[in-house]
């Protein structure tokens, strides 16, 4: 028990960190366009497709089903390692902020890869 919550004070500061630290280094992410986005999810499927587009040799963009509403659910795949770790966001409905945190998160892990095509 003692050793679950310390990885997830570990995770929570490393997340707040990570936030804190490089949400001013990019726009790519404007956080106030998401939060009044009209329709969410098409806006952060497209910010998906603009990493794939940017990060082809490490990003993979893929639709893993469909949602009540009949829509794709995508997932962006980062890196081409073997070991793997799963985020998941806005799991549960309206719940955005998860979303920002976890492309925040993408953001700085492609800000430190030297693929971009600047395309």
């Amino acid at each position: 028990m003692n050793n679950r919550l310390l990885v997830l004070a570990l995770l929570f500061l490393f997340v707040t960190t990570l936030v804190l630290t490089y949400a001013d280094d990019t726009n790519i992410v404007d956080a106030k366009a998401l939060y009044s986005s009209s329709d969410f999810a098409v806006d952060i499927y497209s910010l998906m497709d603009k990493f794939n587009k940017c990060y082809p040799s490490i990003t993979n963009v893929e639709i893993v089903g469909k949602s009540v509403e009949g829509r794709d659910l995508k997932i962006i795949k980062v890196g081409k390692g073997k070991k793997e770790i799963f985020i998941n966001a806005a799991h549960h409905g309206k719940e955005y902020m998860t979303t920002i945190l976890t492309m925040q998160q993408i953001i700085y892990a492609l800000s430190q890869s030297r693929w971009c095509n600047d395309s």
